[in-house]
């Protein structure tokens, strides 16, 4: 029942795309969790999605969770709400599609991420986790393969 409210709460927080959010048009998708865009004030930036974490380009499922986000982002308008800047300079965003959806949704929904728990703290978390897990147990995307590797081992094994 817990779950069930959760999930019920969690729904209602992300029903709809806030209105503190930043404004930006995609210019281009760089692979499955990172894209360039430019805001309303002419600003270019990086913006690496919060909470999920998409395979590398050259691994298993990297070029998949690139064409994925590029099917959904490319030339669209969308609202970003900032949760920090990462290590490289990237604006770590929620990002909220023309339509209402949440593009991390959509991603881990498609089973072409994981959800990257290490700094995924919002609400939103709980939900998304049940969104990887039905995507595991479903075989979608790169769960089809038998032993997926997570991208940041595969970054800590130099690959």
């Amino acid at each position: 029942m817990n779950k069930l409210v959760a999930l019920a709460v969690t729904l209602c927080f992300l029903s709809a795309s806030p209105a503190w959010a930043w404004k930006a048009v995609v210019e281009s998708v760089v692979d499955g969790d990172t894209f360039w865009a430019r805001g309303e004030d002419g600003q270019r930036l990086k913006v690496r999605l919060y909470g999920v974490d998409c395979p590398e380009s050259n691994q298993a499922f990297g070029q998949e969770a690139k064409a994925f986000s590029e099917h959904l982002l490319s030339g669209e308008r969308v609202d970003l709400v900032t949760e920090s800047t990462d290590r490289y300079g990237r604006t770590v965003a929620t990002v909220y599609l023309e339509t209402n959806q949440v593009l991390q949704e959509e991603i881990l929904r498609s089973g072409l991420a994981w959800l990257y728990g290490q700094f995924c703290r919002q609400p939103q978390c709980l939900y998304w986790k049940m969104l990887e897990f039905a995507a595991r147990e479903g075989k979608s995307g790169l769960w089809a393969d038998p032993a997926p590797e997570a991208p940041w081992a595969w970054r800590h094994n130099g690959k």
